[in-house]
This record gives structure tokens, C-alpha cells and sequence, in this order.
């Protein structure tokens, strides 16, 4: 019993003992018993409504428990997610690294490119000029017009590179 309770309960009891001490008859002892009856309804009452209220406070409990129980399951989740967003833009990081190396390398690889089809095409041009030149030399060689005044250089102009030597450096990696 709560202090509520015993205290109705006492009240209950004092208001009989007077009663009937006091010698009340008739509609006095009656009113008596009649305030005694409602006051142990009062206390029933009273009693039920504190039952209610345990019962209410034990629900909620239970309720708190499962919620915080939940709360704490949600932020494990969150610190693993927080863990693999981490992982994720290290992986992006690392991967756009890769990227603008191959792409750094990738243009090199352009660059080198283009100069050895430049040197190509320059070679491609010097050998067509070089046919020329031996197809001419034949056809003079063919008619007698080549004799021992015929200087070494064979009309080739100065300035005409080495086949054996590139005409330009190749960009290295």
C-alpha cells in the first residue's frame, strides 16, 4: 500500500471509531458507514488507478528499453556505413590518381606517336626521293651517261640526312 492508500484507508477507520464512540444513532451512524463505504470505494479506486499506473510505467519501460536497444543497433549500423563510405572514397581517390597517370601517360604515348609517324613520313619521303635517285642513276647508268667525272656525292643536295641516323628524338616514357 502506498501512503495515499493507508492514509484514506486510516481516514476510513478514524470516521467509524468516532461514529461509534460518540454514540451516534440512527442517521448519524448511518451517514458514518455510509462515508466509510465510499471511502474504501475511494481507496479501491485509488488502488486501481496506482495498479494502472505500475502497469503503465512497466510498459513503458519496456518500450524505452526496445527503443534504445534500437538506437544503439541503428548507430552500429551507422559507424559501419561510416566506415565503408571511408573505405569507398579512398578507393575513389585512389582511383581517379590512376586515372590521371594513365591519362598523363596516355597523351605521352600520343605524343610519341605522332613523332614517329611524323619521322615516318619523313623516312617514307626520303626513301621515294632515294628510289628516284637509284632509278635515275640506273637509267644514266643504263645510257653510258655515268663515267668517272660523275662526282661521288651523285647529285644528292647537302643537307640530306643519314638514313642510318633518326631524324628526330623520340619523346621517352
Amino acid at each position: 500500500m502506498t501512503s495515499r492508500t493507508a492514509f484514506a484507508v486510516a481516514t476510513c477507520l478514524a470516521m467509524m471509531c468516532c461514529a461509534i464512540l460518540t454514540g451516534c444513532e440512527g442517521r448519524e451512524a448511518e451517514r458514518a458507514r455510509q462515508e466509510a463505504r465510499e471511502a474504501k470505494v475511494t481507496v479501491v479506486k485509488l488502488e486501481k488507478n496506482l495498479a494502472d499506473a505500475i502497469q503503465e510505467i512497466s510498459e513503458l519501460k519496456a518500450e524505452l528499453g526496445a527503443v534504445q536497444q534500437a538506437r544503439d543497433e541503428f548507430q552500429e549500423r551507422v559507424d559501419g556505413l561510416l566506415g565503408e563510405r571511408d573505405k569507398a572514397s579512398a578507393l575513389v581517390q585512389r582511383a581517379e590518381d590512376m586515372i590521371t597517370q594513365l591519362t598523363a601517360r596516355a597523351n605521352g604515348e600520343a605524343s610519341a606517336t605522332a613523332a614517329l609517324k611524323r619521322q615516318i613520313a619523313e623516312l617514307q619521303t626520303l626513301v621515294k626521293e632515294q628510289e628516284k635517285t637509284i632509278e635515275d642513276l640506273q637509267q644514266a647508268a643504263s645510257q653510258g651517261r655515268i663515267t668517272a667525272e660523275t662526282p661521288d656525292d651523285l647529285g644528292l643536295a647537302e643537307g640530306v640526312p643519314d638514313v642510318n641516323e633518326p631524324i628526330e628524338d623520340i619523346p621517352r616514357r
